[in-house]
């Protein structure tokens, strides 16, 4: 399937006339690519969203990429929050839209997620595929930020969750703070920076125990799932 238009984004046209927008589907030059469920009936259509604080921002192709398919919405008053730090609630929300939020009996014993939070499904979808675990039996803490290192062993467990491949690994010492990456997240780390999902920041640095923004998280899945079509 090819395009002109690089900013428009796939849906599936179901049989009721209603449409599915498709998660994984990426565009390069006008030529389109998407991981499909089968045999569907497929169409373009334009749903760039647009945000006050988005424009000229170094981030704004993935925030684009990311809130045209609905993986990301905005804090309200027309804002992305492009700075704003992304949470554990806000990670699998994200996940689990990209896997079409399909729906699950998954069940939870997290005290702090109450089953009319907007996050609860996620939050059971990525528990019960230990994707993200909570931080004690009964406790998920969907309010704590994420950092770096986090994101990076958080999206190893999706990979294999997927089975993706992940042999592929980055050299850390690269980068002149890769002693401060803890032991539990070097394996996810060097998977991240070998299949190019993380690179450094200015300075040659990882910045591995540094919260994630929310645009820094848009840039990251955007290459993930660039690397999942491809």
């Amino acid at each position: 399937l090819s395009d002109a238009d690089n900013d428009k984004v796939m849906v599936i046209v179901n049989e009721d006339g209603s449409e599915t927008i498709v998660t994984k589907h990426i565009a390069e030059n006008g030529e389109h690519q998407a991981i499909l469920p089968g045999s569907a009936t497929i169409k373009m259509i334009d749903n760039h969203k647009e945000f006050t604080d988005t424009k000229g921002h170094w981030g704004e192709e993935s925030i684009n990429f990311v809130a045209g398919r609905e993986l990301y919405q905005g804090v309200g008053d027309g804002r992305f929050d492009t700075e704003g730090t992304m949470t554990r609630a806000m990670l699998v929300t994200v996940l689990y839209r990209l896997e079409g939020e399909t729906e699950t009996d998954y069940e939870h014993n997290f005290n702090d997620v109450a089953d009319d939070q907007w996050y609860a499904d996620s939050v059971a979808w990525a528990n019960a595929n230990n994707i993200v675990k909570g931080i004690a039996e009964d406790s998920f803490d969907p309010d704590a930020f994420v950092t770096r290192e986090q994101v990076a062993t958080i999206l190893y467990r999706y990979a294999q969750y997927l089975d993706m491949s992940t042999h592929h690994k980055g050299e850390l010492t690269q980068f002149d703070d890769h002693h401060e990456v803890s032991d539990w997240a070097k394996e996810a780390k060097s998977w991240a920076v070998g299949a190019g999902i993380i690179t450094g920041k200015p300075g040659n640095i990882l910045d591995a125990a540094g919260d994630a923004t929310r645009t820094e998280v848009a840039v990251i899945l955007q290459r993930l799932i660039e690397l999942m079509v491809k």
